[in-house]
């Protein structure tokens, strides 16, 4: 969430600056240097400063340094972040290095890839065309080498809702399901351990809701109004074998 925030931001001001001189003057900061093209070079704020580079009347670069450490945009002919670099307070060290691919020009991104030096850790990331995440593979780097530590895929339904979301680690699968209803109820939530359904959540109306939980053959059914527990169900085979209200 932090990175599509910081993404968002990124495009934002870009777009601003790129398109709009008079947004300038308009900008919450403390001292702003203006270049003799008309195109602002650098502005500071009380918690950071910024600076800019430009091919043409493209940005090609930008640098944001606050108490965080010190951070390097890079931006393509078509003013797209392409390149995100994060530098320590002291600039002696690179936290991170965050990298855009985009199809065309789409201005969302296909993918990008996130590298953390320090952490010996990498991340890819795989975007549907609306932008949301579809994949998510999460390495440990050693060297040239890099492995596998966890692969998060998600399934959306027509209407751009999740309707899966899967975490492969260590050969375990743990899945997530969402059956949504046409009467606009929350969704029924499922829960599988490598295949094997665990707990399920069904709803009957917007406060009231059953709760299942799964050992093999048996079953406990769990009725909830209001957030309230009202009664419950043993199973065996499918079969009630006791029934508790409350």
């Amino acid at each position: 969430m932090a990175v599509r925030f910081r993404l968002a931001a990124a495009v934002l001001l870009t777009a601003c600056l790129c398109i709009i001189p008079d947004f300038y003057p308009k900008l919450f900061a403390d001292s702003v240097l203006i270049g003799q093209d008309g195109y602002i070079r650098s502005f500071s704020t009380s918690d950071e400063n910024y600076g800019f580079s430009y091919s043409s009347t493209n940005v090609k670069s930008a640098y944001v340094k606050s108490d965080e450490g010190i951070t390097l945009r890079m931006y393509d002919s078509q003013s797209r972040i392409v390149r995100e670099t994060r530098w320590n307070k002291d600039f002696s060290q690179i936290e991170s290095v965050i990298e855009y691919s985009y199809v065309g020009k789409k201005r969302i991104p296909y993918s990008q890839t996130e590298k953390y030096p320090s952490q010996s850790k990498e991340i890819e990331i795989q975007y549907t065309d609306t932008g949301a995440e579809e994949k998510r593979t999460v390495y440990k780097t050693s060297n040239n080498r890099k492995d596998v530590v966890e692969t998060v895929t998600w399934g959306y339904d027509s209407r751009g809702r999740i309707a899966e979301e899967k975490h492969v680690s260590d050969g375990n699968e743990d899945k997530y399901a969402y059956l949504y209803n046409e009467n606009d109820l929350p969704p029924d939530y499922y829960v599988y351990k490598n295949g094997e359904l665990l707990e399920k959540t069904a709803y009957v109306s917007d406060v009231e809701y059953w709760s299942v939980v799964y050992f093999g053959n048996y079953e406990v059914w769990t009725r909830y109004v209001l957030g309230e527990k009202k009664e419950e169900l043993y199973k065996l085979n499918g079969v009630i074998q006791r029934r508790s209200s409350f």
